[in-house]
């Protein structure tokens, strides 16, 4: 006799995508160290959160090293006492060691990934790419564009204010002040940190090949920051009207929602996974815009990171079609 499914059951199969995605064994639970500007330090509770709604038990933040606008040779060259990313690694200690410059190459990231090798040959290094702010369209500017500003070399800023939302101010227009549109064609969307993200994949090409394995893997979040500005565009994303609503301030530091996408954009790469079908994280959830708080919001959010790693080869991530 063959068996059917109940209506009920459909129902909840159909409502979680995420059961459909996650095929195999629940992955194991990694152990994280991060070297993180601004652009990048809120979203490690959101991963730990995400994590442990998928199941992965054993998802750990060891250590969080902050220096705002960074670029990752600035961690690398802190005195050892103040240089916890450098003590992490020699203790071989870090599953996931997890990296956001600005601009690349950066040096920065070859010191750190043969250290962290010599010390744990199965350690893993994550590049997130990060969308530029503070005026540029590509971060491979920052230093020649910022460098008489800040003496060649990027500040350190704090981070901005919990609950500070974005729209206007710095981006897409004059560097500083001013009411600037954010709103972009597809078409200039299109030319945003092209020659960075070109670099990041060189990069890792490069250590990948020195290795004579896969150790680097790349976080596309600019390429889904990007992503999510066309939908806005296109009026493809529910609950967002206006590019704006993707910075907070001048610098780009992220709204909640970017916070959530870069942390889905981070589940899938270091787990391999899809976060599609995965309950509204608390960031969204305790947003002040009610839209945001909405189950189809949050799902665009992690259809968008799934197909943003799925569809970019560097990120290591393969399809369940494709593994076959």
């Amino acid at each position: 006799m063959k068996r059917t499914l109940s209506l009920t059951m459909l129902a909840i199969l159909l409502a979680c995508g995420v059961c459909f995605a996650q095929t195999g064994s629940t992955p194991t639970g990694m152990s994280a160290f991060y070297t993180s500007h601004s652009l990048m330090w809120d979203m490690p509770p959101v991963l730990t959160e995400i994590a442990q709604s998928y199941g992965i038990e054993g998802h750990k933040v060891l250590d969080i090293q902050r220096l705002g606008v960074s670029r990752t040779s600035q961690h690398w060259e802190l005195p050892d006492e103040q240089n916890q990313a450098k003590k992490a690694l020699k203790e071989g200690s870090v599953d996931a060691f997890v990296m956001s410059p600005i601009g690349m190459p950066d040096p920065g990231i070859d010191n750190f990934v043969k250290l962290g090798l010599e010390h744990n040959p199965n350690a893993k290094f994550y590049i997130q790419i990060s969308w530029p702010g503070m005026g540029l369209v590509d971060n491979n500017d920052m230093e020649s564009t910022m460098g008489g500003m800040f003496g060649g070399r990027a500040p350190a800023k704090k981070p901005a204010a919990s609950g500070e939302t974005g729209g206007r101010g710095g981006f897409g227009g004059g560097m500083f002040g001013g009411d600037q549109d954010y709103n972009k064609t597809p078409e200039e969307i299109a030319k945003i940190n092209v020659k960075n993200n070109k670099s990041a994949e060189e990069q890792a090409r490069k250590l990948n090949e020195e290795a004579g394995k896969t150790v680097v893997y790349l976080i596309p979040t600019a390429q889904a920051h990007n992503a999510l500005r066309v939908m806005i565009y296109n009026k493809e994303m529910p609950g967002m009207i206006d590019q704006g609503e993707v910075f907070r301030d001048f610098i780009g530091h992220p709204t909640d929602p970017v916070i959530a996408l870069n942390a889905y954009l981070h589940f899938a790469v270091m787990y391999g996974v899809s976060p599609v079908g995965l309950p509204v994280p608390s960031i969204l959830k305790n947003s002040s815009k009610p839209e945001y708080r909405e189950e189809k919001f949050n799902r665009a959010l992690q259809e968008l990171a799934w197909d943003t790693v799925i569809n970019y080869p560097q990120s290591g991530v393969k399809t369940s079609a494709e593994k076959k």
